[in-house]
């Protein structure tokens, strides 16, 4: 799913000290970074450091493959550089389609330029025209790069209110930051494969048999592990549903957040982890919400652990794709 670069603009900066940076002339760019796990790299001033997003102290930091947060500090401001896997295919028209995500009401408030990365990759660079000096993350630059894979990841830039006085010198630094990117060899796994992950404990494992397009999106916690499958769209279709499935000690049933009431669910019986357990299906064609999930007990595997699989879908048809997926996830000691 499109999440538009101020997303996270809350939780990008955070204090740090200053790198001492005394005049307004644009910095060597001399520090090359890493991006999403050497997805990509960047070339950033000297004392760049790559310090991820801050969160909650009950979860572990965000996936590295999933976003990448750089800051560079100076007397005359701040400068974080925000990479993110979009996790969608690029499209022919691609600079129409960025447009597209913006309202008609917003589209006069923002630049957009066609642009290539430093290594000739298609990309299209995005400058707001009206910034609130206000804000503690004002963005001023974000570029939407096609890799090989013809997949997309954005890279915006943001500055806080101490900077602000200095935007042009920090808008001619952060759009030759973002011109230096470079492919790296690390690419989305999206052909037709099996993939096997571990259970939370590391005792068992699940492979996943993977078809053309889809991919898997792990999420660690202390005391759970979650894996998303789901299919890349083109940039600019509906969200898609998928697959979640839940490995831990507190499962908890996704109907409520989809306000599906307590006992307007379906009960069905149906293969999973090769055994017949009891789902529980919910549908609602006019909100395009389709549902079905189930929780398994793993005992064998840990005691208490809970294996909890969701499908979500917009759609009858979309349902139908996910169910041989599900079916087909195999479970091992």
């Amino acid at each position: 799913m499109f999440r538009p670069v101020h997303y996270f603009i809350l939780l990008l900066l955070v204090p740090l000290i200053s790198f001492g940076q005394k005049d307004s002339s644009l910095p060597d760019l001399t520090n090359k970074m890493p991006l999403l796990n050497a997805r990509l790299y960047i070339q950033c001033p000297a004392g760049s450091i790559n310090v991820p997003r801050p969160h909650d102290v009950l979860s572990l930091p965000p996936n590295g493959d999933q976003e990448t947060r750089i800051t560079y500090e100076t007397e005359m401001g701040k400068l974080v550089i925000f990479a993110q896997e979009m996790n969608a295919f690029s499209t022919p028209h691609l600079l129409e389609e960025v447009t597209k995500l913006y309202t008609s009401e917003e589209r006069p408030d923002y630049q957009f330029k066609w642009t290539t990365t430093a290594d000739h990759n298609p990309a299209v660079l995005t400058t707001p025209l009206k910034r609130d000096s206000t804000m503690e993350a004002i963005l001023i630059n974000s570029m939407l790069v096609q890799t090989r894979d013809s997949t997309l990841v954005q890279v915006a830039a943001f500055i806080n209110p101490k900077a602000y006085p200095n935007i042009n010198a920090f808008l001619s630094l952060s759009e030759a930051i973002l011109k230096s990117i470079t492919e790296g060899p690390r690419q989305i796994s999206f052909k037709a494969r099996k993939e096997t992950v571990a259970v939370l404990g590391g005792i068992c494992s699940l492979t996943f048999d993977c078809p053309y397009g889809f991919i898997i999106l792990p999420e660690k916690g202390f005391d759970y592990n979650t894996y998303q499958v789901r299919k890349l769209e083109p940039l600019g279709n509906h969200a898609p549903g998928g697959i979640i499935l839940y490995t831990g000690l507190q499962p908890h049933l996704l109907a409520p957040s989809y306000h599906f009431l307590e006992g307007s669910e379906k009960l069905q019986t149906d293969l999973f982890l090769e055994k017949e357990i009891t789902w529980k299906t919910y549908s609602d064609a006019s909100r395009s919400i389709f549902l079905q999930e189930a929780i398994y007990d793993a005992d064998d595997c840990g005691e208490g652990l809970k294996i909890h699989i969701a499908l979500i879908a917009s759609s009858e048809k979309e349902m139908q794709m996910l169910v041989p997926i599900a079916h087909q996830i195999l479970f091992s000691k």
